[in-house]
């Protein structure tokens, strides 16, 4: 892996020699929550539940410096950060408890690093179409699990806050996307990438270790996505913004 990253330096030090220089990126937030209401009939008698949904949010910041070898042509690196929370709040208490509050936060963060090259198909007038592809590599640290209860048993408060680590995962792969580019002057431009019909390879490794006193149980799942959209991609359409000098 040490090689990998020391050749793409060297290349891209050669291409910063005599190239236009590109800085630019993307930043993206986002929020889910709900709830499902399920109702059930049985001999006349109307039972509705409601359930309250997990409630996600997500950060993600793409940095990204390439260099413009020529009109048709670019090449560069993205580094990536992105962070998920999701939160279920309990909503069933325990037997004979009152006033009971529960919830479980499970949060997970990811470091990226994506080398990618870049080829203008077609221009006219300010819009120019293009294709990237892209070598995606995500490393995703052991996932923080956080479990809080406290309720009034009978007569005794009772608190439970435990946090524990879940699995952790890295992937590689490779993904090509359509997009279009719109240029606001001779130095800032904004891309819009087309990621539903974006097609990829994606290899996933996700390592779950599982310990007690008695033995340690280390589980280790490959999974291997291929289509368009694959998980990588944060949303089915995506915003950058670039300046060259």
């Amino acid at each position: 892996m040490k090689k990998v990253f020391l050749t793409i330096a060297i290349s891209f030090m050669a291409l910063a020699a005599n190239a236009q220089i590109i800085i630019g990126g993307n930043i993206g937030f986002g929020m889910t929550n709900g709830n499902t209401v399920t109702t059930t009939t049985i001999g006349g008698t109307e039972t509705t539940v409601t359930v309250d949904n997990p409630s996600t949010s997500n950060f993600y910041i793409m940095p990204k410096i390439g260099f413009g070898i020529n009109e048709k042509m670019s090449a560069g690196i993205i580094l990536g950060y992105s962070t998920t929370t999701a939160t279920r709040f309990l909503n069933a208490a325990p037997i004979g408890a009152t006033n009971y509050e529960g919830w479980r936060k499970v949060t997970n963060n990811s470091i990226n690093i994506t080398p990618y090259f870049r080829y203008n198909a077609a221009s006219l007038n300010n819009f120019t179409l293009f294709c990237e592809a892209a070598l995606p590599i995500a490393i995703s640290p052991e996932t923080a699990i956080k479990n809080y209860e406290s309720y009034d048993l009978a007569g005794n408060h009772v608190e439970t806050n435990v946090d524990t680590k879940g699995a952790k995962q890295t992937s590689f792969g490779i993904t090509v996307t359509p997009g279009l580019n719109y240029a606001l002057n001779s130095h800032l431009s904004m891309d819009i990438y087309f990621n539903a019909i974006g097609l990829g390879y994606i290899t996933t490794k996700t390592t779950t270790v599982n310990e007690t006193p008695a033995a340690k149980v280390v589980d280790v799942d490959t999974d291997n996505d291929f289509g368009f959209n694959v998980r990588t991609l944060p949303a089915a359409v995506t915003f950058g913004i670039n300046y060259a000098f």
